[in-house]
């Protein structure tokens, strides 16, 4: 019964100091997006942490050995008594886990011994783990630009896909959209959860940002970048209050006029909806 006991407070103990760690097994298990992205960062840079990992051990080796030597008239400075126990020293010092403990014993001889300490800590650390730390984050990085880039390969195919349908449904000549069809796609979209919801006094500003050519209609290489339309947000300015007007209307009535007539007298500027359409897709591009 005793034995049991202490077998099961063992497997209890064990338990405890295991589990810590299999939580990030948990968390790739149940996400697939972070355990497709961590493959593919360690497809990518495998064979170049390898490398760099393999010359971390052998500066390991290295300094291990010559720690042994070094440290061998002072009986091993506590650390560095057999080649095992060096290594592993210096690994550990590597997280700089145990300093100063792993060259007190060095340091309290002379101190000139610090030498050996820090061209190992800048060799291992300053050196090779961020090499290996640019390396995993490159990888990373080149991950990212290629699941982005299938992502928009995909939208780009279903794009395709819905003009077709829509070309069908207008049933144009020349297979373009014209506005009506467009705002009934708009309609239609906000009936999909996590579709953008177009609102039907903004459609006109979506379509006049599509419609590029100002011809009225939307072709098919317009219509490929309604996904970019969709990120755009339209702010409704207030008309001026009768304060505003008056002021102006004042202003105008001050202003010295000419004694004869002169057609270039005042420039008018009038935005009509094709001079509209030009600065939304301004907007658009600077966005």
């Amino acid at each position: 019964g005793g034995g049991g006991g202490s077998g099961s407070n063992s497997s209890s103990i064990r338990t405890l100091r295991i589990s810590p760690h299999l939580r990030s097994l948990v968390l790739l298990l149940f996400a697939a997006p972070i355990r497709i992205t961590l493959l593919g960062v360690l497809l990518h840079g495998f064979r170049s942490v390898l490398m760099l990992l393999l010359l971390l051990v052998l500066w390991i080796v290295f300094m291990a050995w010559f720690g042994v030597l070094l440290f061998d008239d002072i009986g091993g400075a506590g650390y560095f008594g057999t080649l095992p126990e060096a290594m592993w020293a210096l690994f550990v010092l590597s997280t700089t886990a145990n300093w100063p403990d792993v060259g007190v014993t060095a340091l309290n001889v002379s101190r000139a011994y610090i030498l050996y300490f820090v061209v190992y800590v800048i060799g291992s650390i300053f050196i090779l783990l961020n090499m290996i730390l640019a390396v995993i984050f490159e990888s990373y990085t080149t991950q990212l630009s290629s699941e982005r880039e299938q992502r928009r390969a995909r939208v780009r195919d279903a794009m395709k896909v819905a003009y077709a349908y829509l070309s069908r449904v207008a049933d144009r000549s020349d297979g373009s959209l014209d506005y009506r069809t467009l705002r009934t796609f708009f309609r239609y979209l906000r009936q999909y959860t996590g579709a953008p919801r177009v609102a039907d006094r903004d459609a006109h500003l979506f379509i006049a940002s599509l419609d590029q050519d100002d011809d009225g209609n939307v072709n098919e290489r317009e219509f490929l970048r309604l996904g970019e339309v969709l990120e755009l947000t339209f702010e409704q300015i207030p008309p001026p209050t009768p304060q505003e007007v008056k002021a102006v209307d004042v202003e105008r009535n001050d202003f010295p006029r000419r004694p004869h007539r002169s057609t270039n007298s005042a420039t008018t500027t009038i935005f009509t909806s094709a001079t509209l359409r030009k600065m939304i897709h301004a907007c658009s591009v600077i966005w």
